[in-house]
């Protein structure tokens, strides 16, 4: 029998969900366009199918579409002129609207019966799983979600946006089961207006995984971009990203592309009038591209704006990456803007007074009202002249960026993955399909490739400048530290590496930071390490590591059942080797000669939050099992999926024998 197929409605930033659904869970997969040659070859290499919706044995008659729902309209047609637009009073009533609902049906009710074909097409042929979107509410998703619902079939949402702004009349009706989200504060308007908490899961922005990766390349980046836009040497480069008035709520502000420019430009020419040199670089969106130019040239010269001003169309990120301060108005980019290091201003238009604030005072992002041109130039002024105000802003901006998206370690469509599989009956048959088995043991062979990239949530918590870093495991921590601390020396190290640090070029004393993203647990002896590390760090040494939680309701729910299933990341990724709890993690500090100077968790978010009074305690009920009388310090532990610790030496006479 063939595997169950998830049908995949994301856009393709968003596809690597669809392959980590195909390679890692046994998934095959039916989507709107093709692989790569290379991820095709993979599939084909594990035996998984990634089907084209509409081709094939997929294919559906788009014509018939047209012609049903020609059919359809013309039916409605007599229905709504009949009835709704009589006469009052002499008056015609109503004739105007029924025009305008018969046209929009003409044009959109064919595109919607077509992909119900589709859909039917792939149901009669295969099982499907669930149908995985990034909108449950424009013409695609919609149809998609109600389609899926009719049939008993799952329905995963894979939020597109930060989900800064309440959505309001635009999610009245919810079409999801589930929603994922890249971080807690996407969450928020949901449950304002009703979503259930239980069925949302943080995982991060799939659409951010190349992030890690561009900020290796920001000095060529900027290079680039200045380059492109002929910025002189003097002139720092303030981008604008704009909005655009997409008209899915009540509650929209028709003129608030233009009013968000103008606020922009009229800062931009206080700061000429200063001689402040800025180069300003509009980012726009594709769909603003028929009347950018006009809107900015004519908006520059009514606000008296004669600067040079450069456009952009493509890539917002690589365009952050190289700015020196990004200004937007409630949008993500402000959030891109603090994963690229890169000092943010959000703009407080008349909207943002009802639809709720997208940043607030412990967001650290300053923010400015649109009519105040003066105090935009101060604070972009300040953040372009005034390096301490700069690097405070940056520090406060990286502290706060998990609360958005949740990890920037170019893992969020595994953890994507990861959530939308385990909501899922297994798939059977999950041999490749050239009749050989392939177990996940398979990897151990090859745990250096293995090691997964490593959790960047530890650069955040960085508290202070380094001057020389060991990091240990994957090079995407060393080149994060050393992209955001360009001044520090960056010593990376492979586990193996690792075992003797005395043949590694490292001199006594040296070393004043340590980072151990996800390696502790993949260490066959990680407490002699941890002592044998000792001599190596200076007198004001910190060491970050973060450690997964054994004692979590997946755990607990799995051992109960009689399962303790390795897999390819997490908790069990078949190469870590020691698990940890919270008491047993202060133990392996403790034991080997090291203060715990701050810990952080990373929370499962399936569980709700509880404000416990001192000496209260609660229960935990789940559909296998309950546990009863539960504290607050355990809720906490049992909420926790892994643990950032923050470790000095306690004795540092011992640390230098």
């Amino acid at each position: 029998m063939a595997r169950p197929v998830i049908i995949s409605l994301l856009w393709q930033p968003f596809a690597r969900v669809g392959v980590e659904l195909a390679a890692r869970h046994g998934f095959d997969i039916a989507c709107e366009y093709t692989l790569s040659e290379s991820l095709r070859s993979e599939f084909e290499r594990l035996g998984r199918r990634w089907l084209v919706l509409g081709q094939g044995e997929l294919a559906s008659d788009s014509e018939s579409a047209r012609l049903d729902g020609a059919v359809r309209v013309e039916e409605a047609a007599h229905v709504l002129r009949d009835h709704f637009t009589g006469a009052i009073d002499g008056k015609p009533q109503g004739a105007r609207a029924v025009e305008a609902i018969l046209d929009t049906a003409n044009r959109r009710l064919p595109l919607a019966l077509h992909l119900v074909n589709v859909l039917e097409r792939v149901r009669e042929k295969e099982r499907v799983a669930a149908v995985v979107l990034n909108e449950s509410e424009a013409l695609t998703g919609k149809t998609a979600a109600l389609w899926a619902k009719r049939h008993g079939i799952p329905v995963f949402l894979v939020s597109h946006a930060v989900g800064l702004g309440t959505p309001y009349t635009v999610t009245a009706d919810f079409h999801a089961d589930f929603m994922t989200f890249a971080g807690e504060r996407g969450m928020e308007p949901y449950l304002d207006v009703g979503f259930p908490r239980e069925r949302m899961i943080v995982t991060g922005s799939p659409a951010w995984d190349g992030f890690p990766a561009l900020l290796t390349r920001r000095n060529d980046l900027r290079a680039r971009l200045r380059a492109e836009v002929n910025a002189q040497a003097n002139a720092p480069i303030v981008v604008f990203a704009t909005t655009w008035n997409a008209k899915l709520t009540a509650l929209r502000d028709a003129d608030v592309y233009e009013a968000s420019l103008r606020a922009f430009l009229s800062a931009c020419a206080v700061l000429q009038r200063r001689g402040v040199s800025v180069h300003p670089l509009i980012k726009d969106r594709p769909p603003n591209a028929d009347f950018a130019r006009e809107a900015v040239e004519r908006i520059a010269a009514e606000v008296g704006c004669t600067m040079t001003i450069s456009f952009g169309f493509g890539d917002l990120a690589s365009v952050v990456i190289g700015a020196d301060v990004l200004v937007a108005h409630d949008s993500g980019a402000i959030v891109e803007a603090m994963m690229a290091g890169v000092p943010a201003v959000n703009l407080w238009m008349p909207a943002s007074w009802f639809s709720g604030p997208a940043f607030g005072a412990e967001d650290a992002i300053p923010c400015v009202q649109h009519g105040n041109a003066e105090g935009l130039a101060d604070v972009l002024q300040q953040l372009l002249t005034n390096a301490q105000i700069r690097q405070d802003v940056l520090r406060n901006q990286a502290a706060r960026l998990p609360y958005f998206q949740i990890a920037n370690d170019g893992n969020s469509a595994v953890r994507c993955a990861q959530a939308i599989a385990q909501r899922l009956m297994p798939p059977v048959d999950t041999a490749p399909a050239n009749g050989s088995t392939r177990h996940v043991w398979d990897d151990v062979t090859r745990p250096a490739e293995r090691l997964t990239p490593a959790s960047l949530d530890l650069v955040a918590i960085i508290a202070k400048p380094p001057q020389r870093v060991l990091t240990i495991g994957a090079a995407s921590t060393g080149a994060a530290v050393q992209e955001r601390y360009s001044g520090a020396t960056v010593i990376t190290l492979t586990l193996s590496e690792a075992l003797d640090l005395s043949t590694c070029g490292i001199e006594r004393g040296s070393v004043d930071l340590v980072m151990l993203a996800d390696v502790l647990q993949k260490m066959y002896d990680p407490w002699s390490f941890l002592e044998r590390l000792k001599p190596f760090l200076c007198d004001e040494a910190v060491l970050l590591a973060s450690v997964p939680n054994l004692r979590t309701i997946d755990t607990i729910t799995n051992v109960l059942a009689g399962r303790w299933e390795y897999a390819l990341d997490g908790l069990l990724d078949i190469t870590n080797l020691r698990f940890f709890t919270r008491k047993s993690i202060g133990e392996l500090f403790e034991q080997t000669g090291y203060r715990i100077t701050r810990l952080q968790r990373a929370l499962d978010e399936r569980l709700p939050a509880q404000a416990l009074a001192e000496g209260a305690t609660c229960n935990i009920d789940t559909a296998k099992f309950s546990l009863k009388n539960v504290t607050a310090g355990n809720y906490e532990e049992i909420r926790t999926l892994c643990y950032y610790v923050e470790a000095v030496v306690e004795d540092v006479t011992a640390s230098t024998d």
